[in-house]
């Protein structure tokens, strides 16, 4: 194995790293928004409760 291919192979190893790194920061800001929404919702059927009640 000579030097050129180690150096791909480094490369494309880091690449695929940033590419998961980025795909898991993409779900997670997807999840985060879902989520809140989720909790708004909530918080916005306790108030209708405590308003009705």
């Amino acid at each position: 194995m000579n030097e050129q291919m180690g150096m791909m192979i480094c490369m494309v190893v880091t690449m695929l790293f940033v590419i998961v790194i980025g795909i898991a920061i993409i779900i997670q800001t997807f999840l985060q928004s879902k989520m809140l929404k989720e909790i708004r919702r909530l918080n916005a059927s306790e108030n209708d409760k405590r308003l009705n009640s």
